[in-house]
């Protein structure tokens, strides 16, 4: 195992936190190298940072555990950081580990987004945990030794670290640049929301959802078929987004696409479910530049993907009323707008 805090347990929970073990400190519960430690019968530890040292380790192993991490750099919580790149330091030594080419799983303990760029193709496998909590330890072991298949998904967009030099972060604006999150961001991220792979492989049926028309006041259900197509059992995550691709417009800036709905479901290796996506028309509303959030009727286009592969896009009609879902109050500075109304 190699990493600075590769041994450390309170990098594990960043800094916003109570008290967790009874001398106040962090004793209490395993690292990841104690817990690699346990599973694997013994392993050895390199917490220094110095490239040489970390190489000669990883060419003495048949297997390496490479622990890098952003917990002095600005991760957790309350912290402004200026760059969202792997410190220099840690990135040299990732390099050099890599590059001995033994089979290596990088695992990345971060709090907030932090961007591994080139060594996203140096590494054979990678495994994102952000700060993962007093069990963080235990999972990652278990997830490295294939004990347990994680089936959680991107929650943000991961960028290339020169995300920084192409956004004016002092301007609040979702679309300036190249865009913000995933709604707006034009470019290729290091890793998109929704992104991630299992140790089992998934397949989405081509078959679009039967469904034409919703209610403006109503839902539908989307029926998707997949199936687990490996040797594992696992969970997959099916998300389904309306576009920028839908007919109805407002006049302010629209989503490139936007979360409407999701669902997990656990398939045993071979097993194929048709999975429901409860599609509410409430979710299809858009906010004009009066701060107005509106149902409105038309056609819209709605994606199902699984955050990678195969993507499935078909037409929605939003039938009946437009329907109004918020208003702006007066007591919020406009006094022109009406009461506010949240559905």
């Amino acid at each position: 195992m190699i990493g600075q805090f590769a041994n450390s347990t309170g990098s594990l929970l960043g800094n916003y936190n109570g008290p967790i073990c009874k001398n106040h400190g962090y004793d209490c519960y395993p690292s990841i190298y104690q817990e690699i430690a346990r599973l694997n019968g013994g392993a050895t530890l390199e917490t220094s940072l110095d490239t040489s040292k970390a190489v000669a380790a990883a060419t003495s192993a048949d297997f390496v555990v490479l622990v890098v991490d952003n917990s002095r750099d600005g991760g957790g919580e309350g912290h402004d950081r200026d760059t969202i790149a792997l410190n220099s330091q840690q990135m040299a030594m990732a390099k050099a580990v890599l590059a001995v080419k033994k089979p290596t799983v990088l695992v990345l303990v971060n709090g907030g987004i932090i961007a591994i760029d080139d060594l996203k193709e140096l590494s054979p496998a990678i495994l994102e945990t952000f700060m993962p909590g007093v069990h963080g330890g235990q999972a990652i072991a278990e997830t490295i030794f294939g004990d347990n298949n994680p089936g959680g998904k991107m929650p943000v967009t991961m960028y290339h670290s020169s995300i920084v030099n192409e956004v004016d972060f002092m301007n609040m604006s979702m679309v300036a640049g190249p865009g913000r999150s995933y709604k707006f961001y034009q470019g290729t991220p290091l890793f998109p929301f929704g992104y991630v792979l299992s140790c089992t492989t998934f397949s989405l049926d081509a078959k679009v959802p039967d469904v034409t028309k919703l209610d403006s006041k109503g839902s539908v259900t989307l029926s998707v078929t997949v199936s687990n197509t490996g040797k594992f059992a696992g969970d997959e995550v099916l998300f389904a987004y309306m576009t920028n691709e839908s007919k109805v417009q407002v006049d302010t800036p629209q989503p490139i696409k936007s979360l409407l709905t999701f669902q997990r479901v656990n398939l045993a290796a071979g097993e194929t479910k048709v999975v429901p996506l409860v599609l509410e028309a409430k979710r299809l509303g858009l906010v004009d530049s009066k701060g107005v959030k509106k149902v409105l009727p038309g056609e819209y286009t709605i994606q199902v993907d699984r955050g990678h592969d195969k993507v499935l896009k078909f037409p929605v009609l939003v039938t009946g009323d437009a329907q109004t879902l918020f208003e702006l109050n007066p007591w919020w500075g406009d006094e022109t707008s009406k009461n506010a109304v949240i559905i």
